[in-house]
């Protein structure tokens, strides 16, 4: 049977067509170092790597929402501790008022007095501290200007007299502010309960109302609990004509319990610090593994794709040399 050169050279053709495809995927996997560049290449592998890239994308969210809370939470340790000194401070001159001949001298305490209302106002501007234009202790309203101390030495927060009498509507504003949450999703499965609110156990609380650890209202013998009016009380007595040191030691005593309870925040957000930061490991490793298997699902072992490459390079020259061979054949064959 006899074969024609027409058909010898179309199958010739098909297989070259086919080599030559076979070395630009080759070459193409040198290149871009996947295993695919269409899903339909390898559906599973692609559907796998959709899978994988959506969690990474998550992790990447919670790990990035955990940095930012971290950040927060330094600076508002920051100015916590700022706090704490302050008040330590005025403890400090209030003593320096009732001891020697300080306490005799008017002009002497009204000094002092004074040095404690400058402290007490760069304690409500630490308070009023914002981190990426946000107020640190404004509770839920981080846009809203938390405190503000009028001249006449009335502290508000948010518009509400600190010192609300117990039992009326301000203090059940301000206790309800006090108790105010913000939840941010740390990648602990963040999910609402039968009442549509957001289950506590699956979220991080962010929020931080500043009269939360100042306190609010006024204690039995009328003297405020919050930390700001308490050294503005001690500042009014050093003012007074009828000054009597035994009057100024229960509203130090206030100052030092408050203050104690500042402290105590403090101590709760280095816990909390801490498993923010047990948190952020813990996700940096979900990262690093998620990151391993899209590499293994999409990526192609580089080595083993330039051998491949070098094979299907070698077998193209081959199918050139065998048809320059075949053409030659046939060429002489139609010449006789």
């Amino acid at each position: 049977m006899r074969i024609t050169t027409h058909s010898i050279m179309r199958n010739y053709n098909s297989s070259l067509h086919r080599v030559l495809s076979d070395l630009s995927v080759a070459r193409e996997k040198v290149n871009t170092k996947r295993k695919y560049l269409k899903a339909s290449e390898s559906p599973a592998d692609a559907a796998k790597a959709y899978r994988l890239r959506r969690e990474m994308s998550k992790t990447e969210s919670y790990l990035s929402n955990v940095q930012n809370v971290q950040s927060t939470y330094d600076n508002i340790e920051s100015s916590m501790m700022t706090i704490s000194k302050y008040a330590d401070d005025v403890h400090i001159k209030s003593l320096e008022a009732v001891n020697g001949t300080i306490s005799q001298n008017q002009n002497q305490r009204k000094i002092i007095a004074t040095e404690i209302r400058s402290i007490q106002k760069a304690a409500v501007m630490e308070l009023n501290a914002q981190f990426e234009g946000e107020y640190l202790f404004g509770g839920s309203s981080t846009k809203e200007l938390p405190f503000q101390l009028s001249d006449d030495g009335k502290l508000t927060f948010r518009g509400i007299d600190v010192n609300a009498p117990v039992g009326s509507d301000d203090y059940k504003a301000l206790e309800k502010m006090s108790n105010e949450k913000i939840f941010i999703d740390l990648g602990f499965g963040m999910s609402l309960d039968s009442n549509n609110q957001v289950e506590e156990s699956s979220a991080f609380n962010v929020s931080m109302p500043g009269i939360k650890f100042l306190g609010f209202g006024q204690d039995e013998s009328g003297i405020s609990n919050n930390l700001i009016n308490t050294m503005g009380e001690i500042a009014n007595i050093l003012e007074s004509k009828e000054f009597n040191a035994s009057d100024l030691k229960p509203y130090t005593d206030k100052l030092e319990e408050e203050r104690t309870k500042v402290l105590v925040n403090v101590t709760q957000l280095g816990s909390t610090t801490t498993f923010l930061e047990n948190t952020k490991n813990r996700l940096e490793d979900n990262e690093y593994g998620l990151n391993n298997k899209i590499v293994q699902t999409e990526y192609i072992d580089l080595e083993s794709a330039i051998t491949d490459f070098k094979m299907q390079e070698y077998v193209y020259q081959a199918a050139l040399k065998m048809g320059n061979r075949i053409l030659s054949s046939s060429f002489i064959d139609f010449m006789k």
